[in-house]
């Protein structure tokens, strides 16, 4: 079995830091629950010592691995989709002290091969925590992973464009005979392969840094 163990190590307060607990507790004080939830986040990013995934690193994960299993519910503690690394269950007990929310992530919607992956939530930040997979081969890089999941999205636009560019033809014939009523049934469905198209490049759109 492959396992990557990603390590979150709690960074000294630097006076960037110290500055802002200064300000947090102020706000706490004022009973400003937003701006106490704002400055955590900016505290959280400064003093874990990995760094957290960006929005579109997000969202290719979540393609990847779209069944999401939450810690605290019934989905985590009955967790069957495959047996947790011993490497991954040594660190869960520190991990719930230091994130609000701990997630596994699997590919079991769409393919049963792909490896799962764990993530902690703290302060509207993710973090990478582990991955594992049964095979003792390496893990898939994320590079990989990026490269497959926007490489499903393109297939998705040539598929789509293939009937668009035939229903374009008969959308011609539409103006050569506007007598013949017959064309504007098969023109009207060119919507529907169009907004398969435009949907996978809104979705590749979000799959970039």
């Amino acid at each position: 079995m492959s396992v990557e163990i990603r390590e979150v190590e709690q960074r000294e307060d630097t006076i960037e830091v110290t500055a802002l607990r200064e300000k947090q507790r102020v706000a706490k004080d004022l009973g400003l629950t937003g701006q106490v939830g704002l400055i955590q986040a900016q505290i959280d990013h400064l003093t874990l010592g990995s760094r957290p995934l960006a929005q579109w690193e997000m969202n290719i994960w979540q393609w990847w691995l779209p069944t999401r299993y939450s810690d605290g519910h019934y989905g985590f503690s009955n967790y069957t989709y495959d047996e947790m690394p011993l490497e991954v269950m040594e660190h869960l007990p520190e991990w719930r002290k230091r994130f609000a929310n701990l997630i596994i992530a699997t590919p079991e919607r769409i393919a049963p091969s792909f490896d799962p992956a764990l993530f902690g939530q703290r302060s509207g930040l993710t973090f990478l925590l582990a991955r594992w997979g049964e095979s003792d081969a390496s893990l898939l890089s994320f590079k990989e992973i990026a490269r497959r999941v926007r490489g499903r999205f393109r297939r998705r636009i040539f598929l789509f464009s293939a009937p668009i560019v035939l229903l374009l033809v008969i959308v011609g014939a539409v103006v050569v005979r506007m007598h013949d009523p017959f064309y504007f049934f098969p023109a009207a469905f060119s919507i529907f392969p169009l907004a398969g198209v435009v949907d996978a490049l809104f979705v590749l759109r979000r799959l970039r840094a």
